[in-house]
């Protein structure tokens, strides 16, 4: 006679199970995630790599670099009534973005006939013009960071960045944006990336524009303008608009942003309501741990991070400075 026998788990063998699956995961999931992020930072770097591109087929074509932006003739304080238009959308042609770019200026018969891309005269802004503004909308993926939470900004949409000189030997910089508790705030479409502007940008005051970049108001610079060499000077980088608690304080859009300066450096400092602010809006930032991905003039990519010293930064960011960055970039 053959005697059946049972064998089962007991209840702490199977917590045992469990607590071994548990602790598995919990050691496979960190890797997960850090392959996902390094995936990530690799499309973000390379989004910067086409407009570094598209910057370089724009110079084969123009015998020079898009202006910053289309602001006032000559430096100074106030934010003149012109297009305002940022350097990204002088770049669509060369990002296969025809179908946005050549809809935007359509009807600048209607807009005393100078057109959104007018370097030599001042026509009115862009979002004031139809077509602009419905071709702002477009949202296109090459211009965002995959890393990018997504989440709605805490202050507004910035249309505009400008500079200038404050007197005293300061320069400053003022953002100017729609509010984001107004409908029309929520239209333009964003991006994570900008063109570099060196220290202040050039606002006309000597000190401060020996720093200058490439992405100057209404600028003409070429490769003929780096003297301190293109593998050395930075094209574009990573913006997220400034960190209050991981939450966006402002989203930029692409239409009208132009260059961002570096004369603050990179990362967060204490403000005066005393909190500290994860990067500010004023500053390049990255939503990738640690380090701010840019574009150097000659096209290749590469993380900084956000500790750098902030006069070894400011001088990466100048195109003509004559300061060597050894180990740079």
């Amino acid at each position: 006679m053959f005697k059946r026998s049972r064998t089962a788990f007991t209840l702490v063998e199977l917590l045992v199970v469990i607590a071994i699956i548990g602790i598995l995961i919990a050691l496979l999931l960190p890797a997960v995630q850090a392959a996902r992020e390094a995936a990530r930072r690799g499309q973000c770097g390379n989004n910067l790599k086409q407009l570094g591109l598209a910057a370089q087929n724009f110079h084969g074509h123009q015998g020079r670099f898009p202006p910053g932006y289309l602001g006032d003739m000559k430096p100074g304080k106030d934010w003149s009534s012109a297009q305002q238009t940022g350097h990204i959308a002088f770049l669509l042609p060369y990002l296969e973005q025809v179908n946005v770019h050549n809809p935007m200026d359509a009807d600048k018969a209607d807009h005393a006939n100078i057109s959104l891309f007018d370097l030599d005269r001042m026509g009115e802004y862009w979002f004031w013009r139809d077509n602009a503004w419905e071709m702002a909308k477009t949202g296109i993926a090459g211009f965002r960071c995959p890393t990018d939470v997504n989440a709605e900004p805490k202050t507004g949409m910035a249309i505009g960045l400008h500079t200038y000189d404050a007197g005293g030997g300061y320069g400053s910089v003022v953002i100017y944006y729609f509010d984001w508790a107004e409908p029309y705030a929520k239209d333009p479409a964003r991006t994570n990336y900008l063109g570099v502007a060196g220290g202040m940008g050039a606002i006309g005051y000597g000190p401060w524009d020996r720093w200058q970049g490439i992405y100057t108001r209404r600028s003409r610079n070429g490769f003929q303008s780096i003297w301190d060499g293109s593998s050395n000077t930075l094209m574009f980088g990573e913006v997220v608009g400034g960190k209050i608690g991981g939450q966006p304080n402002f989203h930029y859009c692409w239409m009208g942003c132009g260059g961002m300066p570096t004369a603050w450096g990179l990362g967060g400092e204490a403000a005066a309501d005393g909190q500290t602010y994860d990067g500010n809006w004023y500053q390049f930032g990255s939503y990738h741990p640690g380090v701010v991905q840019f574009c150097v003039a000659d096209g290749s990519v590469h993380p900084i991070a956000t500790q750098i010293d902030r006069l070894v930064f400011r001088a990466l960011s100048g195109m003509a400075d004559g300061t060597t960055t050894p180990g740079y970039p």
